[in-house]
């Protein structure tokens, strides 16, 4: 369902302090790897992608604190809310804590998207199509950070296939543009209700972390 054409803003779409700032994050549950992505949902109820990064072997806390960095230094004054990956509520073996865990310490509070992928599929495929305005209602900006969620929804996000072009699999295969894939589909799946929420426009921030409401 994705069209470059349509789904990638020919305008820059600026994000506004008085609505919160969405994050996705996919994850190991030994913190392997962390795909996160960065959006927003307008008063038009469109969704912007704005940013996305890929953590890999870098460890849990230091691509937290990142995050952080990042939201901090691009949008200052914005509260969060963030979905994730249930596996990250998994506590490791290694360190016994889980994902979601550690990013409490950081004061995020973390939410679950869908488990199921049909059904993150299903979404992502009914956002694909949806419109607003008579534009569409998913877009992603068109800056450098945002090129590995592109790659990964124009043809990189695939399923493994024999020689033959037979599929093997009923679910994508893991590679480098599957967590931010995912990430963006754990933010889109949890979503949910909030998307239609006045409260979160009346929400304290926390720089760099969640929502002040959400750990009430």
């Amino acid at each position: 369902e994705f069209d470059e054409k349509l789904h990638v803003s020919k305008l820059p779409f600026v994000a506004s302090p008085d609505r919160p700032l969405l994050r996705g994050w996919d994850a190991h549950p030994n913190g392997l790897y962390i795909g996160v992505v960065w959006a927003q949902l307008g008063p038009n109820k469109r969704l912007h992608y704005l940013r996305s990064e890929l953590y890999e072997r870098t460890g849990v806390k230091r691509a937290i604190e990142d995050v952080q960095a990042l939201t901090r230094m691009y949008w200052p004054a914005y509260g969060c809310l963030d979905f994730g990956d249930p596996a990250m509520f998994i506590q490791s073996k290694i360190e016994m804590v889980s994902i979601a865990d550690v990013m409490q310490r950081y004061k995020i509070n973390l939410m679950a998207g869908a488990v199921a992928f049909n059904t993150r599929r299903e979404v992502m495929a009914e956002w694909l199509q949806r419109l607003s305005d008579k534009q569409p209602a998913f877009q992603i900006n068109d800056v450098p950070e945002t090129l590995m969620l592109r790659d990964g929804l124009a043809a990189g996000y695939v399923w493994p296939t024999l020689d033959e072009g037979y599929v093997t699999r009923k679910v994508p295969e893991k590679n480098e543009y599957s967590h931010i894939v995912e990430a963006a589909q754990y933010l889109i799946t949890g979503l949910g209700d909030w998307m239609w929420a006045d409260t979160i426009r009346k929400a304290p921030a926390r720089p760099g972390g969640s929502l002040g409401w959400m750990g009430a």
